[in-house]
């Protein structure tokens, strides 16, 4: 999948792995995201399109140091941009409060939304089955400090008659749908919309197992190796 980021899934993105630095005290509005800079530059190029086409102003986006290695960070300042997601519903401290915006009503509205949450705040991993020696079990997670966002997302997705499961540990609350089925239903309905994801999806589906530990980059070429030796098959 290679779509625009709409308003709707910008929001999934700000809800999940977004900051928004509002202090009128001290004149400072602006927006910041994070992000893997080995896996989510494509995305967050998609992010900077967004940005432009809706308010005609290029976000910064740059690679920093960390301890535990690359990150990649988008920065937007504007008074009137970053109201303009605080009035949707983004709030500005989210950390145990994050909602889903009351404008995200209905369902074509929720997969934008789910969709950007899931790319920014969500994981697509693979466990161990009893059938193959390989992680080949497809499990998706949302993972939150807000049980207000995670009840919303389970009852969410259980309206559509995702079978899915809630665990809450006393800190965090987790959805996790799971399972073969349940992986395609939701890239057929929701999808992926960054290489980081497509690319596990589409290697996993391609191979009937998934490969641990491996790069984007290197997931790009197992999957044109994979088609090139098909083509010659076929």
């Amino acid at each position: 999948m290679d779509e625009k980021i709409n308003l709707y899934e910008m929001l999934g993105i700000l809800t999940g792995d977004g900051c928004m630095r509002y202090y009128p005290h001290k004149s400072v509005y602006g927006i910041e995201i994070a992000g893997n800079a080995d896996d989510e530059v494509d995305y967050f190029e998609k992010m900077s399109v967004f940005f432009f086409e809706k308010f005609q102003k290029r976000p910064r986006i740059f690679v920093r140091y960390v301890s535990n290695g690359k990150g990649l960070k988008l920065m937007l300042h504007g008074k009137q941009i970053t109201e303009f997601f605080i009035n949707l519903g983004i709030k500005p401290a989210k950390t145990y409060t994050a909602e889903i915006p009351l404008c995200v009503k209905e369902w074509e509205q929720a997969k934008y939304f789910i969709r950007g949450l899931f790319e920014t705040d969500g994981s697509l991993y693979f466990s161990k089955s009893k059938k193959i020696n390989y992680p080949s079990h497809p499990r998706l997670e949302i993972k939150t400090a807000s049980p207000q966002l995670a009840i919303r997302f389970y009852n969410l997705l259980a309206s559509q008659k995702y079978p899915i499961q809630f665990r809450h540990d006393g800190i965090t609350s987790r959805v996790y749908p799971s399972g073969s089925e349940m992986l395609e239903r939701l890239a057929n309905e929701i999808g992926f919309n960054s290489e980081k994801n497509n690319t596990k999806h589409l290697l996993w589906k391609q191979l009937g197992f998934y490969v641990p530990k491996i790069s984007l980059l290197e997931r790009k070429s197992m999957l044109k190796k994979h088609s090139q030796i098909l083509a010659q098959v076929l």
